[in-house]
């Protein structure tokens, strides 16, 4: 559910600048063998069931952690497409169908290098604040 609103968001519903450089290269999980760069992994790390208020009773908002893996040829390029993305998702608020986005952060923007693939990465770590309507 949260990976198809980012996925889409991440393409389709996207900024020229994001969507005209990965197009339909987002891909959950795992890159496939010989993937086109730019390409963005996305990995939901947590997905806790919704939290505990203090008298035992459950709350409605959940919170999910991703990562987002932006790869490319050069570091520039990782760096400006990771810019680009943070800038889309961090203060997000919609509804999606019955999902509400109270608010997506991006907490962190790391850089990195893949040895085995020689190619360059940034990873973005997103929080979503999100309940069913």
């Amino acid at each position: 559910m949260l990976e198809a609103i980012l996925i889409d968001m991440l393409t389709s519903s996207a900024p020229a600048a994001i969507a005209n450089a990965v197009a339909d290269r987002v891909h959950p999980g795992v890159l496939p063998e010989r993937c086109r760069y730019p390409a963005i992994r996305l990995a939901n790390i947590s997905n806790p069931m919704a939290e505990r208020r203090s008298d035992g009773t459950q709350h409605t908002t959940k919170t999910s952690t991703f990562q987002l893996d932006v790869y490319a040829r050069t570091y520039l390029a990782a760096k400006q497409l990771a810019d680009d993305i943070a800038e889309l998702l961090d203060g997000y608020q919609a509804t999606h169908d019955t999902t509400v986005i109270q608010l997506i952060a991006v907490t962190n923007i790391r850089p990195g290098w893949e040895s085995g693939t020689e190619h360059h990465n940034h990873t973005l770590d997103i929080t979503i604040l999100w309940s069913n309507s």
